[in-house]
């Protein structure tokens, strides 16, 4: 059993052993772990060495410094002993004593005593100890001598030159053991270097044919594979990391040539469905732009040479038409072809055609077989049909969504167009009515007031009067003409008003500096909104309520200052609020007030309200509370 045993314990290192060594020959990670862990090993043995040497180096240099200290205190101490002798005994002991115990605590300074070896058989300890044993027994007892006994100064005086010289052969063998120690140290590092550039050759050669050459290799394998040639393939056989990358590269490969084949076939299709969606895009994008402009007869026959150009079609046209009915009528047509557009209204027409649904024909025009497409469109209330005529086969860029797509664009253009024309005459009708209200509200009763007193001053002089009478009904009749001149010119200021930019803001800027102009009275504005963009109609009737507010201003108020702030009081709310300083304004009384009346109107149009306040200690503020059709934006 014991025998057993033994054998046992003895062939399981040698398993262990082996494994470990397959281990290393089939990983690089070990093997290059092994290659920095020597070189970390070197690293550190030579970073040690050097440091030790070094603080040797730097303790040796401590105590020359030291040493070279302690000649110089002896001559401190000699020149304080001559000195000392014109001085009193106190005086004289006082630095005699002060010179022996510097020079005491310099030669016991750590710097020097550590840098001293501690054998005994030492060249530095020999001449330290002898130093020592100098100063101890000759020069220190001499020196205290002469503190009472000034007569030995000549005999301690000759005793410090011999002193010196011992000093300075203490000095001259720190210095040779410093030097000595420096030989060293280049020797060492001379000795390093050869052994790092021997390292570094034998890693740079090992990491090159193990590791570097073989992904050289990998990656010219992958770029030929990224140029699309799979018919090479890696030749690294090594059981290690890099030979498992080689192999899964192999398999790689061979799954990329098979994959390719099909792959390239679907790319060509899926290019070409871009390319024609790209076409279909900047056809519809082109046709935005051309049909932005005001729309005329001009435009469309711009537009339709646009599309046939792009749909690479022989002709284009646009008909009209009407709900329910099958008529077609000629809005624009391609400009420049001699194909007859009234000839294929005629063929669309005679055909049994869908005008809800896409339709195309085979016909022969011009002495060609062509293919005529008609396609509807319809916005709101617009119903027209897109017509396009291509020569044999339609391209096979073009489908039904596309040509559907350009009919209701040709649909929604002509559609806004009649929408901008019909809101401008809507906008027309509704300033003569506001023109007519103002003449009925305003010069229509001074007229009539007017009218009164002519018949009264005719009753008066058919009765024959008295002059006074005579005079009254003249002065107002007086009274009454001026009242109908000065509202007429009013309303004449008030309807010349022409915004000078689409820009709400600098018309409303342009509105007080001719206010400012006009009354002198000085104005500051506050806009807490960034985007504040209205229709044209509502533009109009928010100008028209500012100015007649900064007209009240000027006429009723006496004020010396005006400020108007524009804010968002809502996602799409905004406020306007024109305050003065001035004398204020009678909320109850409004008999005569025309203009406010007008302002409230107005107010009304734009689906907001208008309210006067006062304003404490003074002043009167007018604030109009409306809606925007575009958000409102701090």
């Amino acid at each position: 059993m014991n025998g057993s045993c033994n054998v046992h314990s003895l062939e399981k290192p040698k398993v262990n052993l082996k494994k470990l060594l397959v281990t290393f020959s089939h990983s690089l990670f070990w093997q290059i772990s092994c290659f920095l862990l020597v070189v970390t090993a070197f690293a550190f043995g030579a970073l040690f060495l050097v440091l030790q040497i070094s603080e040797d180096s730097t303790g040796k240099g401590s105590a020359i410094n030291v040493s070279g200290s302690l000649r110089m205190q002896s001559y401190v101490l000699a020149l304080t002993v001559a000195r000392s002798s014109e001085d009193t005994e106190v005086v004289r002991s006082k630095d005699i004593k002060a010179a022996i115990a510097e020079f005491e605590r310099r030669l016991n300074l750590p710097g020097l005593t550590q840098a001293i070896p501690e054998e005994s058989d030492n060249e530095l300890r020999k001449s330290y100890d002898l130093i020592s044993s100098d100063f101890y027994s000759k020069i220190k007892p001499m020196a205290i001598e002469t503190i009472q006994q000034p007569q030995k100064i000549h005999e301690f005086l000759n005793t410090v030159p011999k002193f010196v010289s011992v000093i300075d052969t203490f000095v001259f063998d720190l210095e040779q053991d410093l030097e000595s120690k420096s030989n060293f140290i280049h020797a060492g590092l001379i000795a390093f270097m050869l052994l790092a550039f021997v390292l570094y050759f034998g890693v740079r050669y090992f990491l090159r044919h193990t590791l570097f050459e073989p992904l050289e290799d990998l990656a010219n394998l992958a770029s030929s594979v990224r140029n699309g040639d799979f018919t090479k393939s890696s030749t690294y056989r090594k059981h290690n990391e890099i030979g498992t990358l080689s192999e899964s590269m192999n398999f790689m490969i061979r799954d990329l040539s098979r994959m390719y084949s099909s792959l390239e076939e679907q790319v060509r299709e899926k290019t070409a469905d871009l390319n024609r969606q790209n076409k279909a895009l900047n056809l519809l994008y082109g046709l935005k732009n051309v049909l932005g402009a005001e729309l005329n007869r001009s435009v469309l026959e711009k537009a339709l040479d646009f599309c046939s150009e792009n749909l690479e079609a022989l002709s284009c046209a646009v008909y009209l038409r009407n709900d329910g009915d099958k008529t077609l009528r000629l809005a624009a047509r391609f400009s420049h072809h001699p194909i007859d557009p009234e000839e294929i209204r005629k063929f669309f027409e005679g055909q049994n055609v869908s005008f809800e649904k896409y339709n195309f024909f085979k016909k022969e025009v011009l002495g060609k077989d062509c293919t005529l497409v008609l396609v509807p469109g319809a916005v709101g209330t617009t119903r027209l049909s897109f017509a396009a005529i291509f020569c044999g086969e339609a391209p096979v860029h073009i489908d039904r969504e596309l040509l559907r797509s350009i009919a209701r664009e040709f649909a929604l253009a002509i559609n806004n167009s009649e929408k901008n024309v019909e809101s401008r005459r809507l906008i027309l009708f509704e300033e003569r009515s506001t023109i007519a209200r103002e003449l009925h509200d305003s010069i229509a009763q001074s007229l009539s007031f007017s009218r009164i007193q002519i018949t009264r001053l005719d009753a008066a002089l058919k009765n024959k009067s008295d002059e006074a009478e005579v005079r009254s009904i003249l002065d107002e009749l007086k009274l009454g003409v001026i009242t109908a001149y000065q509202q007429l010119r009013s309303v004449l200021t008030t309807f010349r008003l022409k915004p000078k930019s689409p820009d709400l803001r600098e018309n409303i800027l342009s509105s007080l500096d001719e206010f400012k102009e006009r009354s002198g009275i000085d104005y500051s504005v506050e806009n807490q909104i960034q985007s504040f963009e209205l229709d044209a109609q509502s533009h109009v009737h928010l100008l028209h309520i500012l100015r007649e507010a900064l007209t009240n201003v000027e006429k009723h108020s006496r004020a010396s200052a005006v400020e108007v702030t524009f804010k968002p009081i809502g996602e799409y709310s905004f406020e306007m609020r024109v305050s003065d300083n001035g004398q204020g304004f009678d909320l109850k009384s409004k008999k005569g007030h025309y203009g406010l009346e007008i302002m409230h109107e107005r107010a009304k149009v734009l689906g907001g309200e208008l309210h006067v306040e006062p304003v404490i200690p003074h002043g009167t503020s007018v604030v109009l509370r409306f809606n925007s059709q575009k958000k409102a934006v701090s």
